[in-house]
């Protein structure tokens, strides 16, 4: 009896594991989103204090382009909208605002004398951005 039990555990088990690979492959969309999530992290982090804007400074430019980049790209899949039921018009906006955004940060990180200031608050306006995009349109499986 018990062995029959055990037998039953480990092919319950089994077949929970593969349900799970399964669920766990990424979309598209979902792997530039990490992709953003991984450049936003290093932007605050690079935003954060005078020391650590001295030292990866030069980093926040790159960075915003590639999350610049990476909205464009995103800007007319109107899935999203449909998803969530929304109107187009308010995900491109949205987008647009990202876009904009993003594009200003990296103007304020590659200015010859840019300060910490001034990219904390390029990053900060960036960042509001984001938690708006992600209030209407990002769902938690």
């Amino acid at each position: 009896m018990l062995r029959k039990f055990a037998i039953l555990a480990l092919s319950v088990s089994a077949l929970a594991g593969f349900s799970m690979a399964a669920d766990d492959e990424e979309t598209p969309f979902q792997k530039q989103m990490s992709e953003v999530n991984k450049k936003t992290t290093a932007l605050r982090k690079s935003t954060r204090t005078d020391a650590e804007f001295k030292k990866t400074g030069d980093t926040v430019s790159k960075n915003a382009d590639a999350v610049a980049k990476i909205g464009k790209e995103y800007r007319e899949h109107k899935e999203f909208a449909e998803r969530e039921k929304k109107p187009l018009a308010e995900w491109t906006k949205l987008m647009d605002e990202m876009i904009k955004s993003a594009e200003d940060l990296s103007k304020a990180a590659s200015k010859p004398k840019a300060t910490q200031a001034e990219a904390k608050a390029a990053f900060t306006a960036y960042n509001k951005t984001c938690t708006q995009c992600h209030n209407m349109f990002r769902v938690e499986e």
